[in-house]
């Protein structure tokens, strides 16, 4: 029989079980053991071939999935192990059940670790971007993995070396290993790690929010600033043609005296010159009077000065309106470069827009994956590690014991299916392959 239970109290009641036949609910825990321990192995077995084949998922945090998906792999073969160990030789059976124990605690401390170093990458990733992408590299990756690999199977191999009075008969912590270390030791880095990851993860959502509340504020200055300068600009351009109509007014009353003041000069040397011809005729002739040449000349000089005024009129009418057109031309090229200008700067901010609400989406995502890895993680391992830790004050029926256990094995065979879940691109490959695409 396979006894899965950490109940220390209860160790006496077990040796006295496990000589006995095996009941029905410890035949129907090793058949679903077998059942999740293949379901382990095939689905994280299909993750790192999807992860390693394609190039599209070698990220730098699809390195942490990589190594989660290998501790994973191990906790199902930890687990075929212990089912099989029973058939072995007397000789070797201990030895096989305090390594595939040893397996198990090194998978499940790489996991913690593993996790633990997810929540951090975020947190560099997100509250200092700079700090991040000076330092984190692949190298660095591998070498916390492999750190973190050392790390777990010292702690968790260690147990196989402590002395400990074991039974051949049953395969169980409490008998593989020291009492005082399945009750105490990894509880305790389990509580530390996860409330590490915790703390990481509510770091985040504060900065986070922070980003998204300064993000908000800066569209809305933009805003503000565009409406201003738009505004500013109108009026600019209104200013400056009430201006140069002012002065254009009075140019043209300027250009009209002063051509008023030339034609009545010309218009009285002419008069005076066609006075004395008349008076030269009029004298020789002796024709006509004094009286009558006066006459004559001051209705040739009104004459004249009229029709210099009706010149001026037309004249001054053709100018205003062809200053009248340029000045809307201007208007119309100036409303046009601003028109321009706004909906250029526009385009800009809508493509900055675009690539930090893509590049803030991706980490989101992966965020948001990664916390529910972690989440579900803590959610099925919390049970068990709560009922070794009040064991030795209450302890729990081994069936409830066997129960929370089996929650925490089956935490190993859900990530694959919340990789499919919430990355596209995972579940595409993952098609492929099985269509031998």
């Amino acid at each position: 029989m396979m006894s899965w239970t950490f109940n220390s109290t209860q160790v006496q009641d077990d040796m006295k079980d496990v000589n006995e036949t095996d009941g029905p609910f410890d035949l129907s825990m090793t058949v679903v053991l077998f059942v999740m321990s293949i379901l382990i192995v095939t689905s994280n077995s299909v993750t790192l071939l999807a992860v390693c084949k394609n190039k599209g998922l070698k990220s730098l945090p699809n390195r942490f999935i990589t190594a989660l998906a290998a501790a994973d792999l191990l906790v199902g073969v930890g687990i075929l192990a212990m089912l099989v160990q029973k058939y072995a030789r007397p000789s070797t059976r201990w030895i096989e059940c305090q390594y595939s124990l040893a397996i198990m605690y090194s998978s499940l401390n790489f996991s913690l670790f593993i996790l633990l170093s997810v929540a951090l990458d975020r947190y560099l990733y997100i509250v200092h971007p700079f700090i991040y992408r000076r330092h984190v590299c692949p190298r660095l990756i591998k070498v916390s993995i492999t750190m973190e690999w050392l790390l777990a199977s010292v702690h968790g191999f260690i147990a196989a070396y402590l002395p400990v009075r074991g039974e051949v008969e049953t395969c169980n912590p409490l008998f593989a290993f020291q009492l005082k270390f399945v009750q105490f030791v990894f509880p305790a880095i389990f509580s530390l790690v996860c409330s590490g990851i915790f703390v990481l993860y509510v770091l985040i959502a504060k900065t986070a929010k922070m980003h998204w509340d300064r993000r908000v504020q800066r569209m809305l200055d933009i805003h503000n600033t565009m409406l201003k300068s738009r505004s500013s600009g109108l009026k600019t351009i209104a200013d400056r043609l009430d201006e140069d109509c002012s002065h254009l007014v009075a140019r043209n009353l300027d250009l009209n005296k002063i051509n008023l003041r030339e034609n009545v000069d010309v218009t009285s040397s002419s008069g005076v010159a066609e006075k004395s011809n008349h008076f030269v005729a009029l004298a020789n002739n002796n024709i006509i009077g004094n009286s009558e040449v006066k006459h004559v000349l001051d209705l040739n000089l009104e004459q004249e000065v009229k029709e210099q005024e009706v010149t001026t009129a037309e004249n001054k009418l053709k100018e205003e309106t062809v200053t009248r057109e340029i000045l809307f031309s201007d208007v119309n090229i100036e409303q046009t470069a601003v028109t321009l200008q706004s909906e250029v700067k526009a385009v800009r901010e809508r493509h900055q827009q675009v690539n930090d609400s893509s590049v803030s989406v991706r980490s989101l995502r992966w965020l948001k994956l990664t916390a529910i890895v972690s989440g579900l993680f803590t959610i099925c391992w919390t049970p068990i590690m709560v009922d070794i830790l009040v064991s030795w004050i209450y302890p729990l029926p081994r069936k409830v014991t066997n129960v929370f256990s089996l929650l925490g094995i089956a935490n190993s065979a859900i990530n694959f299916f919340v990789y499919a879940i919430h990355t596209k691109q995972f579940r595409q490959v993952i098609v492929q392959r099985l269509l031998c695409r």
